[in-house]
């Protein structure tokens, strides 16, 4: 299938799982076929402002009415049906500065492919790859997932005993009886985690559960919700592109608190194989933004997007983990039927990320250093580079 269908095909598919929630899904700009890609997802009848600006903004949005808090300082709104929202908030930025944007939603498959491919048959020895060696094991350590959920019935991935966390639903939407895309990825990542560090406390936030998607300012009460649990570590396995290349006002106000609690935050860069566009919230620089190399951590990932902004790179490559059972037509191949039996080999900056995070966890326990802390000791220590960045290995 070429680029173009598959892009097609997956926003087909989010449009379809959000409106199972209600929603509505807006793609920027409105002629994104011909261009064969697109700036961003937002929700066509919502916008955010800050707190002390909403006075200015609402006359002049039609249809102005508040929903209600974002988060700290910030106010979701809502607009008439037929509003341009994107234009109209452009110009308004240009006006008052960065203090209005439409609701983004933030994604496990942005423009190019997150993850990288499709979930993919394993039927080899039933453990996780890649295993960390020597060290802590993560004990005590607090780890926090913002991603799709925890999949029921996982008894034999015995290495994700004791995970906790929101269950994920893989029938949410319908789709003919085969596991729905995208279903499984927060069980993925937990594995990931506990692949590096075994005994850290790893709790999975469900917000991404409609087709792998969710609109910031669910995200940003999430994160909340998650910081209320006080991890020492969260990873955020999505993200997404925005309006003018700016960072979400959601997550903003999110560094507030992550710097009051000295949260260590971990974020996947995306899969575009580019450095051109900012992928949010990996690109703030209080979040450390996680590439992906090959197996061996020598090369970059051909899909992992890269640049100044990207803080660190791990391998995301053919990891082997947890992942759903049942049936399965694959994207990129809609034609080809795949079956699973919770477990599963998936590629993506989606797992490179929260194997950092486990590394971190992992020293924690055996140094009883901040994450913080042991995060820029592994940086410190890190024997290869791609593009001058670091190259974290279990």
């Amino acid at each position: 299938m070429s680029h173009a269908a598959e892009l097609g095909r997956q926003i087909d598919w989010i449009k379809q799982a959000q409106a199972v929630g209600g929603r509505q899904v807006g793609v920027w700009p409105d002629a994104w076929q011909r261009s064969r890609r697109f700036d961003f997802l937002y929700r066509p009848e919502r916008l955010l402002v800050l707190e002390p600006d909403v006075g200015r903004v609402a006359p002049r949005v039609p249809g102005f009415r508040t929903i209600g808090s974002a988060g700290r300082g910030v106010v979701e709104a809502e607009a008439a049906d037929h509003a341009d929202l994107p234009t109209i908030l452009e110009q308004l930025v240009g006006e008052f500065g960065p203090v209005v944007s439409p609701v983004h939603y933030a994604h496990v498959s942005p423009a190019g492919f997150c993850p990288a491919d499709d979930p993919q048959e394993y039927d080899g020895q039933r453990k996780p790859w890649p295993l960390a060696m020597g060290g802590g094991d993560g004990h005590g350590v607090r780890v926090g997932i913002i991603d799709t959920g925890l999949l029921h019935h996982q008894e034999a991935n015995t290495w994700i005993d004791g995970v906790k966390g929101d269950w994920d639903n893989p029938d949410e939407v319908p789709n003919d009886g085969y596991i729905d895309y995208y279903a499984g990825h927060g069980t993925f990542c937990a594995g990931v985690v506990r692949a590096m560090a075994p005994k850290a406390r790893v709790q999975v936030e469900d917000v991404l559960h409609l087709g792998g998607v969710a609109d910031e300012a669910e995200i940003g009460r999430q994160v909340h919700q998650a910081l209320d649990r006080e991890p020492a570590i969260i990873s955020m396995s999505a993200g997404m592109t925005t309006l003018g290349g700016r960072g979400s006002l959601v997550f903003e106000r999110v560094r507030e608190r992550v710097e009051e609690q000295d949260v260590l935050v971990v974020a996947a860069a995306g899969n575009d194989d580019s450095a051109d566009e900012s992928f949010w919230p990996a690109a703030f620089d209080w979040v450390r933004g996680v590439g992906a190399t090959d197996e061996a951590g020598t090369t970059r990932a051909p899909f992992s997007n890269y640049g100044d902004w990207v803080d660190v790179y791990a391998p995301g490559v053919n990891h082997i983990n947890a992942y759903a059972h049942g049936p399965y037509k694959p994207m990129a191949h809609p034609d080809e039927l795949r079956h699973f039996h919770g477990i599963a080999k998936w590629s993506g900056t989606s797992f490179s990320t929260p194997l950092v995070a486990g590394l971190v966890a992992r020293r924690m326990s055996h140094t009883g250093e901040s994450a913080h802390e042991a995060y820029e000791a592994l940086v410190s220590e890190a024997h290869h580079r791609i593009e001058d960045k670091p190259v974290l290995m279990p």
